[in-house]
């Protein structure tokens, strides 16, 4: 079963939910 639409708002703040091979971070700082 596909997941809902996600709404999408100009300037909105979205969390990052996702993680790359074996739960490693996706963004380094």
């Amino acid at each position: 079963m596909a997941r809902p639409l996600r709404l999408e708002y100009e300037g909105g703040i979205y969390h990052v939910l996702n993680r790359g091979n074996y739960r490693s971070a996706i963004f380094r700082s």
